[in-house]
């Protein structure tokens, strides 16, 4: 679900900033009718105005695979995010339970750094289903706004929620800052798992992944994997430090800004490694070897051995 980055993270509005009524923002009657003319005009779906007991407040983005919408939940007056399959997606090659595939693996990952998923259904034959929305800016944007020991902390919040979903047997495949939401108390989720969907689906389904990100082996033909998994990430740490996706694998870790752990740029690029078995076990161990980098460098400046890490 590449789709929902910023829409999905847009700050409520301050109520008491009271916009002119010329510039006042539109009411879903006013969206829908617009929603509608653009479908007409583009051939694409038109904004849904209630899903069950979900009334739809706007459009948050689409993907590949579906089209993400903001919706508030009027049963217990709390905003979600909605992803809801395109109409088109099994001509496309993929099968009509792909979203409802990608929502059962969701429901699997029980964990703090991974989107909280609450309900699945289905409306006019398209499958959708209902996360919480996460009120922030995704990783890159978050980045760009806090320090590089913030951003790296994020970023070792996301490893957790990747580590969460290997250990229940799910592969992401297409992690990458954009996947990743930061909240406003700095709780980052790891979303999207379209990709490990698609693979629950079968071998005939279409191939995903964003360039730039994808392991080298993958990209040769190999399944994705949790070690294709460790290099995305290890690609999106480097582009959150630097402000620059590396070029090639070689170029992950270098110029890092300073003040992180003397290491930090050596795990990364193991974690790059162009083959796959140089790289660490997979993300949990990479992420305790982080770990110990920061403990080490407390020991170090504490006037302890080093040894000790």
């Amino acid at each position: 679900m590449s789709a929902g980055r910023t829409g999905a993270l847009d700050d409520p509005p301050d109520p008491s900033a009271a916009s002119p009524p010329s510039t006042a923002t539109p009411g879903v009657a006013t969206r829908v009718a617009l929603e509608q003319t653009v479908a007409a005009l583009t051939g694409s779906d038109p904004l849904p105005v209630r899903i069950g007991p979900y009334r739809v407040t706007g459009r948050l983005g689409a993907g590949g695979m579906g089209t993400v919408l903001a919706a508030e939940d009027e049963r217990l007056h709390r905003e979600v995010a909605i992803k809801l399959l395109h109409r088109d997606l099994a001509e496309r090659g993929a099968p009509p339970q792909v979203a409802l595939d990608e929502a059962r693996l969701i429901a699997r990952l029980s964990h703090p750094n991974v989107v909280t998923l609450h309900e699945v259904g289905e409306v006019d034959g398209q499958p959708y289903f209902v996360m919480e929305r996460v009120t922030g800016q995704d990783l890159r944007a978050y980045a760009a706004a806090h320090t590089p020991r913030q951003a790296l902390d994020a970023c070792l919040q996301a490893a957790d929620g990747l580590a969460a979903a290997h250990e229940a047997g799910v592969v992401h495949g297409d992690f990458k800052p954009d996947n990743v939401l930061v909240d406003r108390r700095g709780r980052a989720r790891v979303i999207d798992f379209g990709v490990a969907a698609l693979a629950a689906a079968g071998d005939d389904a279409p191939r995903a992944g964003t360039p730039g990100y994808v392991a080298p082996e993958v990209l040769a033909g190999a399944p994705v994997s949790p070690a294709a998994d460790l290099y995305a990430l290890a690609v999106s740490i480097h582009e959150v430090l630097t402000g620059h996706r590396p070029e090639q694998p070689g170029d992950v870790g270098r110029r890092l800004p300073r003040g992180l752990p003397a290491g930090l740029a050596a795990l990364l690029a193991r974690a790059a490694a162009p083959d796959p078995r140089r790289r660490p076990p997979s993300v949990a161990t990479f992420r305790g070897q982080v770990d110990r980098l920061f403990r080490r460098r407390r020991v170090l400046r504490g006037g302890g051995l080093a040894l000790s890490a």
